[in-house]
């Protein structure tokens, strides 16, 4: 029942999931993490983009990181505009808008798995920065299985009340 609950939320946050795509193969341009292939069929499923590990171990670290702040930051002034204009169909609009960036803002799964390979590959060779790769990787984990219980919508809410309570509520 899970898995339907999950793949009805990718098909309803659809844009989201791929500005989330989108978002990952920028942050490898960026971080010159090598793109092994982009599966469009995956988009439902998991992650649509395969990627070799990076060299760096600490591109590896921003891979995660990054798309969840970018994702974040572009949902923002969809929470604003949807709190704005608070009703109507521009409300809805951005509403849903801000919901479906955000609901896709947090790291895959295969990301964690990623990570926990070369944290503890990095970890054998001595680099004890990868010791903060465990705790993220937890994290990423534990996001997965609150997905199940809607976090990743109920996170699109938290940052609609956030923008709420920092701009319109003194107002």
């Amino acid at each position: 029942m899970g898995v339907v609950i999950g793949i009805l939320i990718r098909l309803i946050t659809f844009p989201g999931v791929l500005l989330n795509t989108w978002v990952c193969r920028l942050t490898c341009k960026m971080l010159g993490i090598k793109v092994i292939q982009v599966d469009y069929s995956k988009l439902l499923f998991g992650m649509a983009i395969k990627v070799e590990p990076p060299e760096v171990y600490l591109r590896l670290f921003a891979f995660i990181f990054w798309p969840f702040i970018i994702m974040t930051v572009i949902a923002l002034p969809f929470c604003y505009l949807a709190i704005y204009s608070f009703k109507g169909i521009g409300y809805l609009l951005f509403l849903y808008a801000s919901v479906a960036i955000a609901a896709n803002a947090f790291p895959h799964l295969e990301m964690a798995n990623m990570l926990w390979k070369q944290s503890s590959i990095e970890l054998k060779q001595k680099n004890y920065i990868a010791v903060l790769g465990f705790p993220l990787v937890i994290i990423v984990y534990a996001l997965s299985l609150l997905k199940h219980f809607w976090i990743d919508i109920l996170y699109g809410l938290f940052l609609l009340v956030l923008m709420d309570d920092i701009f319109f509520k003194h107002q």
